[in-house]
This record gives C-alpha cells, sequence and structure tokens, in this order.
C-alpha cells in the first residue's frame, strides 16, 4: 500500500468507510458552516457530506446508470444516521467517563 492509496474511491465505496469519512468531514467542517448568518444544523452538514461523497463514488467507481445516482439521496439518508450516531455514542462514552454507555 502506497502511502497515495490511503483513501481510495474502491474503499470510499464501502459503507463503514463512507460513515467514518463522513464523520470526520462533518466534524472538521461543521466550525465554517456556524459562521453563516442563518443557522444550519451539524445533521443536515453530515447529510450533504454524505450525499456529495456518494455522487462523487458513484461517479468513479461504477458504470453507473440513472437508477444509482437516483438511490444516492436515500443512501446518504442511511450514512449520515449511522455517523452520526457513532459520533453521539462516541461523545458520550466521553461525557459519562466510566464507559457505561
Amino acid at each position: 500500500m502506497q502511502i497515495n492509496d490511503f483513501l481510495t474511491w474502491q474503499m470510499l465505496a464501502g459503507f463503514s468507510c463512507m460513515a467514518a469519512a463522513v464523520g470526520v468531514l462533518t466534524q472538521f467542517f461543521k466550525g465554517l458552516f456556524d459562521k453563516l448568518p442563518v443557522r444550519v444544523p451539524t445533521r443536515a452538514v453530515s447529510y450533504i457530506f454524505a450525499l456529495l461523497l456518494l455522487f462523487g463514488t458513484t461517479y468513479f467507481t461504477a458504470d453507473a446508470g440513472a437508477s444509482e445516482y437516483f438511490l444516492c439521496p436515500v443512501n446518504a439518508v442511511f450514512v449520515s444516521f449511522s455517523s452520526n450516531g457513532a459520533f453521539d455514542f462516541i461523545k458520550s462514552l466521553s461525557d459519562k467517563g466510566d464507559g457505561d454507555a
């Protein structure tokens, strides 16, 4: 594995890798959305990143027709929910300090 292959479109096509990437991007960029004059919920930011990554992954990894692109908004809901849930779980562990969820 070369250093350029740390994250590839093929790896990103997997559900767990996609959810992790959405979580990282959301946490990294959510501060930019806080500075907008209109409040944008973090869950909406997560959905936007999931949708963009799914469209990109579909474009770069599959010989996709229209049907694959129509599923991207639905799949983005699942990716966004799992990413948000993982973040909430980790945050609850760090808030309690004792390891009980």
